[in-house]
């Protein structure tokens, strides 16, 4: 990217000097130093410096999903990000189908059988977790990673299915129901889970067998009629993510952690929380009005409420609050803002100044100015986004004062210049900053800056004005 970069810069340097000698062979000295030929020069640099920014963006673009797929490395070992449903009843079960066709003009009837499955879900559902956080390296990238001790527990209600198989008299249950508890990475399991059902221990079998959540855990019942109520035991390690599924016709997750800086996500939001430096504690309470799917349900007629179901979770991720590549990012987009108001008052300089900076100059200053935002991404990658941005900004201020001291032959010129690019980056890192406001407050910059250069150069007559050599 470095090679690229520099690359960049000299076929561009070597493309500034080729028309320069191209004016000077053709005997076109008056117009190169005319200001047309200057605002010719500047135009084309800055339409340069769109590579080498787009190329600053692309490797921005790299380092990020260098990141992610240092996270998804870890978390394919440790475990990724966990969403747990249930549990649920499945019931195997037997449907009577008539058909009717004709033969030799006679109307006949069969009886077909069909096997379905009954999905039944609880009545009640309390789920208590708590999140254990650590942050772990992979390589210079942070990764943030838990442990979760979770404790299910609630009741179905056999009048439900009762109720569901009156007013389905095709339907005959075939088999013993079937126990299902899904989540979403059977990697980050670190004890054998534990389900109780009247408060006994049964036994368990790996996989969901619930058709639409591959892993999972699940138990065979032998009599549903006398269940009372279910316990679950689960504890899995997991990556970023926390997350549960309203199963219940009401559901009450309580999360506790020791992260201090969660993003509650999903479909519903906690209607109680508490984040300190210690920690959080949040609570929700879903009920199944708010969900988009019923009780009971068939497996035949389930696709849209399966993918109802995924959608519908809820709970909390482990966000890190320094996210330096969305600023790098962010920040990026005002490289050639910067570059065009530098040459502007270089170009001004030469207007009210009568002085002469060559184009190569402007390469070179334009040059450092995207070496800030280079500087940047690679700083904030090890020292944070404060640091990181104060230390290039300092750095390429120094660089750029120092250049414009001997270029622009004045102390003074080199300090104001110091003061405007101070003022730059310190307006970039207020916007940085800012969410909401960030638009309104540029769009006012950029009027401001607009009626800076109408004020300087309002009595300036730009048909007499040219560059003209000292002899």
């Amino acid at each position: 990217m470095l090679f690229l970069f520099f690359s960049i810069l000299f076929l561009a340097g070597i493309a500034v000097l080729a028309l320069f000698f191209i004016f000077k062979f053709f005997k076109m000295k008056n117009f190169f130093l005319s200001v047309s030929a200057k605002i010719f020069f500047i135009g084309f640099l800055i339409l340069i410096f769109l590579i080498p920014i787009s190329s600053i963006q692309n490797s921005i673009r790299e380092r990020k999903w260098r990141n992610r797929d240092a996270k998804n490395e870890v978390a394919e070992k440790w475990g990724g990000a966990q969403k747990i449903f249930g549990p649920i009843l499945i019931f195997p079960a037997e449907k009577k189908i008539f058909e009717t066709t004709f033969e030799n003009e006679k109307k006949i009837t069969r009886e077909k059988i069909s096997f379905e499955k009954i999905f039944v879900l609880p009545e009640n559902l309390q789920i208590d977790t708590k999140i254990f956080s650590e942050i772990r390296a992979r390589g210079i990238f942070e990764v943030p990673l838990f442990r979760s001790e979770s404790k299910i527990s609630g009741k179905f209600l056999h009048e439900n299915l009762k109720k569901f198989l009156e007013k389905n008299p095709n339907l005959k249950i075939s088999e013993k129901p079937i126990l299902s508890f899904g989540f979403s990475d059977a990697t980050g399991i670190e004890k054998n889970p534990e389900i109780f059902l009247n408060d006994e221990k049964i036994e368990l079998f790996s996989g969901s067998k619930n058709n639409f959540w591959d892993t999972g855990i699940h138990a065979e019942i032998d009599d549903f009629e006398n269940l009372e109520n279910f316990a679950i035991e689960i504890f899995l390690r997991g990556h970023e993510k926390f997350s549960a599924i309203p199963a219940g016709k009401n559901t009450i997750l309580n999360l506790k952690s020791d992260f201090p800086t969660p993003s509650f996500s999903g479909k519903f939001l906690p209607k109680n929380h508490q984040i300190s430096e210690n920690g959080f504690s949040a609570e929700w309470e879903i009920p199944h009005f708010s969900r988009s799917f019923p009780q009971i349900f068939l497996n035949s007629a389930a696709e849209n409420i399966f993918r109802e179901i995924k959608n519908s979770d809820f709970g909390v991720e482990l966000f890190l609050p320094v996210d330096f590549y969305q600023k790098n990012e962010r920040a990026i987009k005002y490289a050639i803002l910067f570059i065009f108001l530098t040459f502007g008052i270089f170009f001004v300089f030469e207007i009210l100044q009568k002085l002469k900076i060559h184009p190569i100059q402007y390469l070179s200053v334009g040059a450092a100015l995207c070496i800030f935002f280079l500087l940047f991404l690679a700083l904030s990658e090890h020292v944070g986004f404060l640091l990181a941005y104060f230390s290039a900004a300092g750095a390429t201020i120094f660089l750029i004062s120092a250049y414009c001291a001997a270029i622009l032959k004045n102390l003074k010129n080199a300090f104001f210049v110091a003061g405007f690019l101070f003022l730059l980056y310190f307006y970039l890192f207020f916007l940085l900053q800012m969410t909401d406001f960030a638009f309104i407050f540029g769009a006012i910059f950029l009027f401001l800056i607009l009626s800076l250069f109408m004020f300087l150069t309002r009595k300036i007559d730009w048909y007499k004005i040219s560059f003209s050599e000292k002899k």
